[in-house]
């Protein structure tokens, strides 16, 4: 076919999952970044007064509900479960407990790798988040002197 027509053009398809929760989610956010590079997560902000992220990929609907095909796996997709773990190490408010959590904003920063992140609601908690690690960082170790060289 030489041309298109939106007459003539298929019917969407409708994909939608339905996730729950261990607690009751207040708030929801998503990272932003400079230039869009880096890893998006998404930010849950829980009843328990806790900041979690969670990648973007397990809450992406095209998720199989059976066994994982290799064009899928090089698609990112992971087979789908309702609950959405949210795992300790993803815990962006550490210990601290943020109360009534009721908005979360993302604002990027010069370093593309690294997103600041503010959960407002009864407190305020503010913190740097780095989603695909420090790939931007130099070491400390880092020899100036031999660039420099080059």
């Amino acid at each position: 076919k030489d041309s298109f027509s939106s007459f003539d053009a298929e019917t969407p398809q409708v994909v939608q999952r339905t996730y729950f929760t261990e607690d009751a989610v207040r708030a929801l956010g998503v990272s932003s970044t400079r230039l869009g590079i880096t890893d998006r997560r998404v930010f849950f902000g829980l009843e328990t007064g806790s900041l979690n992220m969670q990648l973007r990929q397990l809450l992406d609907a095209r998720r199989p509900l059976k066994e994982v095909t290799e064009l899928e796996k090089k698609e990112g997709l992971v087979q789908y479960q309702s609950q959405l773990p949210f795992i300790p190490v993803m815990t962006v408010s550490y210990n601290l407990t943020v109360s009534r959590i009721d908005k979360i904003f993302s604002i990027p920063t010069r370093l593309e790798s690294t997103t600041l992140v503010l959960a407002t609601g009864l407190d305020l908690f503010f913190a740097r988040v780095m989603p695909s690690k420090g790939f931007d960082v130099l070491n400390e170790d880092f020899s100036y002197a031999l660039l420099i060289l080059l």
